[in-house]
């Protein structure tokens, strides 16, 4: 029996967690796209394992207004839930699914909106993953070692040696949560296992201004900072992770000035 199976495992978070589980000796297999128990559209039957990482979902809109995107990632999971019954089931969902119009700390109890495709998705596979008792986690900003070139981060970082750093905005608010905090919840979920809608972050916001800031002050650049929006409307995303917290006897550890200087060295 496995230890894990990974659904996904070709991107940063699946790329990260297979390095991160089969250094602490975990029984791991990885599928992705190529893999001979995924076809076309769905799952087969997995082999028998304790727990299924669930992050292999469609992300790219080719169309906004295309319903197959939606249908597409529900027919997905579905398979995956099916092809692994016996095991504990874990959903990457995501944060975006309560909107940024408000200050105060985001509670799973709160309300969400599906304001554009890839929420509606997030959405209604969350429903899905629930209806089959799984364990959801919406997930804050996460960054790291390997991340996706369309980021913040390396937005920025690409730009420290210019003398400007242009950015869209300066003004939004963020909960940023370096990968190796994840990799610890995936570990407080072998100790103790709950099912149900939970959010992962690390329960404070940085706005952008002050994340650039502390790249300029680490790196030891001398850009000069431009937003192209001068006149933003409010934008704020926190996730409340105190209910996480209790639950998993689980923190985040890494500092957002950590997790900077991890990534300038």
């Amino acid at each position: 029996m496995y230890d894990f199976i990974l659904l996904g495992s070709n991107g940063f978070v699946g790329r990260n967690l297979s390095i991160f589980l089969r250094a602490n000796n975990y029984k791991l297999l990885c599928v992705d796209r190529n893999s001979k128990y995924f076809n076309e559209k769905s799952y087969t039957t997995l082999p028998a394992a304790r727990f299924v990482l669930y992050m292999a979902e469609k992300n790219i809109i080719q169309d906004e207004y295309d319903k197959y995107f939606i249908d597409l990632n529900m027919k997905r999971l579905e398979s995956a839930i099916n092809s692994s019954k016996g095991s504990k089931f874990i959903y990457f969902s995501s944060a975006i699914v309560y909107g940024d119009q408000s200050t105060k700390p985001k509670s799973t109890l709160d309300k969400v909106f599906s304001k554009n495709k890839y929420a509606e998705s997030k959405l209604k596979c969350e429903d899905l993953a629930l209806e089959n008792d799984a364990l959801i986690i919406r997930l804050s900003n996460l960054y790291g070692t390997q991340m996706h070139h369309k980021n913040i981060f390396t937005d920025i970082i690409s730009q420290l040696n210019n003398n400007k750093i242009v950015l869209k905005s300066l003004s939004p608010i963020r909960d940023f949560m370096f990968f190796s905090d994840l990799a610890e919840f995936i570990l407080a979920l072998t100790k103790k296992w709950t099912n149900g809608l939970y959010n992962l972050g690390s329960g404070k916001g940085v706005r952008i201004s002050e994340l650039v800031e502390m790249f300029l002050l680490f790196s030891n650049s001398k850009a000069e900072v431009v937003a192209e929006l001068k006149d933003d409307s409010p934008s704020c995303l926190i996730l409340d992770i105190d209910e996480t917290s209790k639950k998993f006897n689980w923190k985040p550890k890494i500092q957002i000035s950590e997790g900077i200087r991890r990534l300038l060295e």
